[in-house]
């Protein structure tokens, strides 16, 4: 059952399920599930045919490897304000109605995921029975050609048509219904680089989401292990709240309904920490061994900035006071562009040094991504180097 210990030796990756509203993305990730779980011989925890509203991720496990699977949205202004949160995707599945033809909100889709550095890309056209062959052959090619555009194979990568309704109210039991559904989950097992866990390094976890559990008094940091072990009762280290950061024990770990006594590095799971020696915990801050990471207030980064959407051309500016977000967690500082130029130009990359504001106790640690404002201009940006 969905409650039984994980098995340790199945790794874990990170998928995320891409495309416009009413694609059909909650339906493909209630059926990958049901139809998961089908397989390995367990039930659903949900009622055949039924679809909640839509959940921030679900899980699904095969005969070799465990899937996280993120349902993010589909508005386009959601979606570029993923590019500072988003991270260490292993892959990604594009969903895409068969009944209209690609527009610009899943080109805008496919650039976000090219923007992330997802190395594999799974198309799901939805809705597949409600369409001759001939639309269905078009609208393939059309997806192959966006591909093509954004820089991924589109001869090569897998194009999937089928209806994820019909899968997802036969509970996941029957096999001709369900035979899309085996494919994307096959697609995944092929398509998929397994990456190598680093175990054998200091942990750290950067906080995604924070909730407070008022019955046991405790708060609950969930997040994806970066690198190392984190075990019941050991002492971690919780920086981003002040400085010096606090080192508190873990009271608990929490992954999918169960209750695990450790968890290692690609592991997605919640924390669970004594609320009243973590006051102001928030998404953004950085779990740790004590002394693996550091909150300096100057490091070099390499910053991009996207394209603008209108004709005016929009340099930023540096060597100025800046906002920059590290998730949803915001600090104030200044930065200059260290190759010698006054600005970062439209669709090119920089390196540049960022120093905070001395009032600022943010976690920065190499490949760490930030995001910077200066007005109404968005650049990305990545930790290259810390002191």
């Amino acid at each position: 059952m969905r409650g039984e210990t994980p098995s340790c030796d199945k790794p874990w990756l990170e998928v995320a399920v891409l495309g416009p509203p009413g694609a059909g993305k909650t339906t493909l990730v209630h059926a990958l599930a049901d139809r998961a779980w089908h397989r390995l011989g367990r039930p659903t925890r949900r009622p055949r045919g039924r679809v909640g509203p839509r959940p921030p991720a679900d899980e699904c496990e095969t005969a070799t490897r465990r899937y996280h699977l993120m349902n993010w949205p589909g508005e386009p202004d959601r979606v570029c304000g993923l590019l500072d949160r988003l991270g260490d995707l292993d892959g990604a599945i594009l969903v895409v109605s068969a009944e209209a033809p690609p527009t610009a909100l899943p080109r805008q889709h496919v650039w976000l995921a090219r923007q992330l550095g997802v190395p594999s890309l799974i198309v799901f056209l939805s809705r597949a029975d409600a369409v001759p062959p001939d639309c269905l052959e078009r609208r393939e090619a059309e997806i192959r050609m966006l591909l093509h555009a954004e820089g991924y194979p589109g001869d090569d990568a897998p194009v999937i048509a089928g209806d994820g309704w019909s899968a997802l109210c036969s509970g996941g039991k029957s096999d001709a219904v369900c035979r899309p559904i085996d494919d994307v989950l096959a697609a995944l097992d092929a398509r998929l680089r397994a990456p190598a866990p680093a175990v054998d390094k200091p942990f750290r976890m950067t906080v995604d989401e924070v909730s407070f559990l008022r019955k046991y008094s405790v708060t609950a940091a969930a997040g994806r292990i970066d690198q190392g072990r984190v075990e019941v009762g050991k002492r971690v280290a919780v920086v981003g709240l002040n400085d010096p950061a606090p080192v508190v024990r873990v009271a608990g770990l929490r992954q999918f309904h169960r209750a695990p006594e450790c968890a290692s590095a690609g592991d997605r799971v919640g924390v669970l920490l004594r609320s009243r020696l973590v006051p102001g915990l928030a998404p953004g801050c950085v779990l740790c061994r004590p002394g693996a990471v550091g909150a300096p207030r100057r490091f070099e980064a390499l910053v991009y900035q996207p394209p603008a959407t209108s004709r005016r051309p929009c340099p930023w500016l540096t060597d100025g006071p800046i906002r920059l977000g590290f998730g949803p967690r915001e600090a104030h500082g200044r930065c200059r562009v260290l190759d010698g130029g006054a600005a970062v130009g439209e669709g090119r990359a920089a390196r540049v040094c960022v120093e905070l504001d001395g009032a600022a106790a943010v976690g920065v640690y190499e490949g760490r991504r930030f995001e910077l404002r200066l007005g109404a201009v968005v650049a990305h940006g990545v930790v290259a180097r810390t002191p």
